[in-house]
């Protein structure tokens, strides 16, 4: 019986051993800076931070956020004039100078008034009030009296189709019936 235990013991400690070396080979991940253009210095002020926080000292931590703000600005405008004055090509460059130089134009379109004819811009407010007044705002039609219809209005069957609309032949659900079958319908 003790030979079992001792046995036990023995295959306990040595896998005791085994997971602590395992545990030692493997490589503690150190946290990487993912944004290309902080420094290490930003980087170690960022951790003393989150640091000050998680131990509840306040107005340390505040302070800290500052200086971290500031320095992240600066790295950021840094890598910026890294990026234009390595990493780009004299084309790059005047296009963006050309972007920067560029002011902004609104974009406008045509509009018509009530009675299709377009209008300038500044006429534009001038032919919406008197959409609304008119039209949307306008004194409603009564119901039985007779409503004048303006040509834009007026639907025209200009095919000229003539619908049979008498009641169904048996020939026609018949025909009908087979299409639906043979999934043409």
């Amino acid at each position: 019986m003790e030979n079992t235990n001792t046995n036990n013991e023995d295959g306990h400690k040595a896998m005791d051993e085994a997971l602590k070396q395992a545990a030692s080979t493997l490589a503690e991940k150190s946290p990487q800076i993912k944004k290309p253009w902080i420094t290490q210095e930003t980087y170690e002020l960022i951790k003393q931070k989150h640091w000050l926080q998680q131990y509840g000292q306040k107005e340390a931590a505040e302070a800290t956020s500052k200086q971290v703000k500031k320095m992240i600005n600066k790295n950021w405008n840094d890598g910026l004039k890294n990026i234009t004055e390595n990493e780009l090509d004299i084309g790059d460059k005047w296009l963006g100078i050309k972007f920067i130089k560029t002011t902004h134009k609104a974009k406008l379109f045509e509009r018509k008034n009530r009675q299709g004819e377009l209008v300038t811009f500044k006429q534009q407010a001038e032919a919406a009030a008197d959409y609304l007044e008119k039209d949307q705002w306008g004194n409603q039609p009564v119901p039985g009296e007779a409503v004048e219809t303006s040509r834009q209005h007026i639907k025209r069957n200009k095919l000229n189709n003539h619908y049979n609309t008498d009641n169904f032949s048996v020939t026609e659900i018949h025909n009908l019936i087979k299409l639906l079958k043979r999934n043409n319908a």
